[in-house]
């Protein structure tokens, strides 16, 4: 029994026990199964609330949470795979990057550029260097200008303590004449009125001693007066010999000569009369005339000089003494009203203390004092009279300066008048007796010839064949028929003055002179000729010597003679003419084109832009979201989390290089900017004097044109009247063929005959230089069409380089995108991945806030920088929008173009 209930109690005591274990373990997993339910129930919660956020990422997911959890988790395994290829792919376009000729030859550029910054620091420095001598040197004048002005104080100061003591004494007077009538008049009062008597004595020394120099003056003024008036006289009596000869104008030529002459004389006996009173004055007073040349202008200046300065200092003397005056005549206004007042009041103690003597002196001292008075009131009256006279002589002296100056001005001119009056008249006259002389040749010659018939028939074939050699002529020269009218009114001369000399025909001189004279005029004519075309192709040859010597590189290749050298230039120029404008219309087009490349550039960057923002939002947010849900693996991604913040601070590194970069970019863009504006001011300058030299050139040109075409037109009257000759010679030979007249004639005209002959050939190698320049402007137009076609040729080369370079460019913004594609993807990425491992880490979570902060910070510098240079240069972003990624892309295109056109500019 005892067993059985030993057992029963067993029993029992194992079903409690194993009751209570069974009701702790339902406990347990009852614990196990609030905290399951409550984890997924928190799972659920925030996949639900990423779910409601983002339902974009869920579509085609059914609402069960397992699924919705292992699409989350394909997705960022994905992501990392992504991540792992991007760096791959960065790392494989660094090291292409790091081993390309690209980054070679931005660096050549960067140390091209650095050398350039060097130069343009040595030209800052030895600019400082001038401005700091510039800087003494004003330093310099400002103490001059301190010192002067110390100067001034100090005689400022001087004159008014010269005042001040005046004042004290002036008080001091007054003081003494009211002692004299209040006091006993003693000896040492009448002692200190004679003092003041004696002061106001030399006082008037002074000033009658100041008068003495004006009356002085007043003298050399007269005398320089009486100088004027002759001289004035003698003006007047040349301009009365001027008048005399204006009016005998129309008298002969040996008239006008000696009137020129005798005006001549006038002029320089004034001239004479001038220099010989300035000489005496200088003789008289040589101190005057110290340190002034020996010629009579300057001396006239220097007198003009010091009779200003004498009148200036005149002025300020009477000034000085007018205050003066002024101050005394207070003084004794003041003095005298204080006697009356004190005399008023203490006449009666006078009386009974003065002595009998004392009235009598005062009353002397009084008539002294009035005396003084009205000889300083006549002082003054004559001191005005003199400055009003002063004043008459100055205006005269202008006067009789600027009608000397008109007049010299105006014998200048008619002397020069005369002068080329008389040369013209000289050079009619001549032209007037070599065509008498040539007349009377050609009629003595019509008497001289050997009148046998067979003379007169061989003259007339030569007369025939120069007939019909003079209508050839004339119907080449038909175009000129202006010429022809001119010619036509002096032939009216010539006949005139034949008839005269048909009139005086009584004297014959022999054929022989006569035919040396006649060839003496024609070679004299034809030197005279000669001389002209000489000097005016010397001038010429020099002047396309002085352009070989200066720049013996445009001539290589060619002639020593002129022509070709005047056709080189022409023709050099005019192809650098059409080459810049090509040039500036290249640069124009090629302009045009890259702005419209670049706007498309920048709206397909725009969309870029706006899609890489948009994904990198929703990115950021689901990491966010991803980082919140996950609370566990903290030691399991931390070495993961170093590596990031490692890569993260490379990339920051690299942002501050890239920064560093863009500085020293935008500053080789200023620098390229000033260069280019400098090389646009020389190319201005090279055009404007380019188009001097062409303008020059055409003038010459032009001027050896007219030049040839007087010559043309003197062969045509040449001509002309040989055809007059013969005309005439034709009408004697009629009056010859008389028997009467046939019995002077022994001589043979074969030398007149000769002399034609000459002519005709001479006229012959006129025509064929003629020719001759024809062609050479035939060859010069042909050499300016094949320069054209050069120029044409390398206008086509420079736009197939102009296009190239554009492809590279294009090529190298490609390739730049894609860099920053690829870079904002990393980071993205990277910022992905810290936030997917870290899971709700707060110091981490900082680390990123502070990374974030840094690259906003650096976009915002990079902003700051593009929008401070925009607003430097607002000129350059003109039709581009306010976004800094558009304005980076501009400067960068700019940057581009600006490197090929020196690049151009160099070739």
């Amino acid at each position: 029994m005892e067993e059985i209930a030993n057992s029963k109690s067993s029993h029992i005591d194992t079903a409690d026990n194993e009751s209570q274990t069974d009701e702790l373990q339902e406990g347990k997993l009852a614990q196990v199964n609030k905290k399951l339910k409550r984890s997924l129930q928190g799972i659920k919660d925030k996949i639900h609330r990423v779910v409601n956020e983002k339902p974009d990422l869920f579509d085609g997911v059914s609402e069960d949470t397992t699924e919705r959890l292992e699409h989350l988790i394909s997705t960022v395994d994905n992501q990392a795979a992504y991540i792992n290829v991007l760096q791959t792919e960065r790392d494989q376009i660094h090291e292409q990057l790091q081993n390309s000729s690209v980054v070679d030859d931005y660096q050549q550029q960067i140390h091209q550029l650095q050398q350039n910054l060097s130069e343009k620091d040595e030209q800052q420095s030895l600019l400082q260097e001038h401005l700091n001598e510039v800087q003494a040197d004003l330093e310099k004048v400002r103490d001059d200008h301190s010192s002067l002005m110390t100067k001034h104080e100090l005689l400022v100061q001087h004159s008014q303590h010269e005042i001040e003591e005046l004042r004290k004494e002036v008080a001091e007077l007054k003081q003494s004449v009211k002692c004299e009538h209040v006091e006993t008049q003693t000896d040492e009062d009448i002692n200190a009125l004679h003092e003041l008597i004696e002061e106001q004595s030399q006082q008037m020394k002074a000033l009658n001693e100041i008068n003495n120099e004006k009356k002085d003056l007043e003298e050399r003024l007269n005398e320089r007066e009486t100088h004027i008036q002759n001289l004035m006289e003698e003006i007047t009596n040349s301009k009365s010999s001027h008048i005399d000869t204006a009016d005998n104008e129309s008298q002969t030529d040996e008239l006008q000569e000696g009137k020129g002459a005798q005006m001549n004389k006038k002029l320089k006996r004034s001239l004479q009369v001038v220099k010989d009173k300035v000489d005496r004055l200088v003789s008289e007073k040589p101190d005057l005339f110290d340190g002034v040349g020996e010629e009579t202008n300057e001396r006239l200046d220097h007198l003009i000089a010091t009779v200003e300065n004498q009148a200036a200092y005149i002025n300020i003397l009477q000034n000085e003494r007018d205050q003066a005056q002024e101050q005394l005549q207070n003084l004794m206004q003041t003095s005298q009203q204080e006697q009356d007042n004190e005399r008023q009041i203490e006449i009666e103690p006078l009386i009974s203390s003065a002595p009998s003597s004392s009235p009598s002196i005062v009353n002397d001292h009084q008539q002294q004092i009035h005396q003084l008075q009205e000889i300083l009131s006549e002082k003054d009256e004559q001191q005005s009279l003199l400055q009003e006279h002063l004043n008459e002589v100055e205006g005269e002296l202008e006067k009789i300066r600027d009608d000397h100056s008109s007049m010299v001005t105006k014998y200048e001119l008619l002397v020069q008048q005369q002068t080329e009056q008389s040369q013209n008249s000289q050079h009619e006259v001549e032209e007037l007796r070599k065509e008498v002389a040539e007349l009377k040749q050609s009629v003595k010659c019509e008497h001289v010839e050997t009148q046998t018939h067979e003379n007169i028939n061989s003259l007339h074939e030569l007369i025939e064949e120069q007939s019909q050699q003079i209508k050839n002529l004339g119907e080449i020269n038909n175009e000129k028929k202006e010429l022809e009218q001119r010619l036509n009114e002096r032939e009216g001369q010539i006949k005139n003055l034949m008839e005269e000399i048909a009139d005086s025909k009584s004297s014959h001189v022999e054929t022989t002179d006569n035919e040396c004279q006649t060839e003496e005029l024609q070679e004299g004519k034809g030197a005279q000729m000669n001389k002209k075309l000489k000097r005016s192709l010397q001038v010429v040859k020099d002047k396309v010597d002085r352009v070989v010597s200066d720049k013996p590189d445009l001539f290589d290749g060619v002639g020593e003679e002129t022509n070709e050298r005047l056709d080189h230039l022409i023709a050099t120029v005019e192809n650098q003419a059409e080459q810049m404008n090509t040039l500036r219309n290249e640069h124009d087009q090629i302009e045009e084109q890259l702005r419209k490349d670049l706007t498309e550039l920048q709206h397909s960057l725009e969309t870029c832009q706006k899609d890489l923002n948009n994904e990198r939002e929703m990115k950021t947010e689901e990491c966010l979201t991803s980082a919140a849900l996950s609370t566990s693996s903290e030691t399991a991604s931390s070495p993961v989390v170093e590596e990031y913040e490692k890569q993260i601070k490379q990339l920051e590194e690299k942002i501050i290089e890239k920064e560093e970069e863009l500085a020293s970019l935008n500053k080789n863009k200023a620098e390229i900017e000033l260069r280019l504006k400098k090389s646009a001011e020389d190319n201005e300058l090279n055009m404007t004097s380019y188009e001097e030299r062409i303008q020059s050139f055409i003038d010459e040109r032009n001027t050896l044109i007219e030049q040839q075409a007087l010559r043309f037109s003197e062969c045509e009257r040449e001509i002309e009247e040989l055809k007059t000759c013969n005309d005439q010679f034709q009408e004697e030979l009629t009056e010859l063929k008389q028997p009467s007249i046939c019995q002077d004639v022994e001589i043979q005209t074969d030398e007149d005959i000769n002399a034609l002959n000459e002519m005709i050939e001479q006229q012959s190698e006129e025509l064929k230089t003629l020719k001759e320049n024809c062609l050479s402007l035939n060859s010069q137009i042909d050499s300016n069409a094949i320069l054209q076609a050069e120029t044409e040729r390398q206008r086509i080369e420079n736009e197939q380089q102009i296009n190239n370079y554009q492809y590279e460019i294009e090529n190298l913004q490609e390739e730049r995108r894609r860099l920053l594609e690829e870079i904002q993807k990393n980071i993205v990425l990277t910022i992905e991945k810290i936030d997917n491992e870290s899971q709700t880490d707060d110091h981490e979570r900082k680390k990123l806030i502070k990374t974030n902060k840094k690259l906003t910070n650096t976009l915002e510098t990079f902003q700051n920088k593009i929008h401070h240079f925009v607003s430097e240069n607002p000129d350059l972003f003109d039709g581009i929008g306010e976004e800094v990624n558009e304005r980076f892309d501009h400067l960068l295109t700019q940057i581009n173009l600006l490197q090929n056109q020196i690049e151009q500019y160099q070739k």
